[in-house]
């Protein structure tokens, strides 16, 4: 069953709120990932997960912890 919603239709709505690129990739192609950060450990049944991305200034990324340091504390 369908609903209407393609790939394009998503991707194109991410750029159109300002998203510099946008992805969708299946979530069976995390099974390499560690525990806890696949998208079904958040999510069970997900099947799809769509992934944004936009130029952020290095000075920024500078002054940010760890994404896996982060994670842990609010997971």
């Amino acid at each position: 069953m369908s609903n209407g919603l393609t790939g394009e239709i998503v991707k194109a709505y991410g750029i159109d709120i300002g998203a510099s690129v946008v992805g969708i990739a299946a979530s069976k192609d995390f099974s390499l990932a560690p525990e806890g950060f696949k998208p079904t450990d958040v999510l069970p049944g997900c099947l799809s997960v769509i992934v944004l991305g936009t130029t952020v200034s290095p000075k920024v990324l500078n002054d940010t912890a760890e994404y896996t340091t982060s994670a842990r504390k609010t997971m």
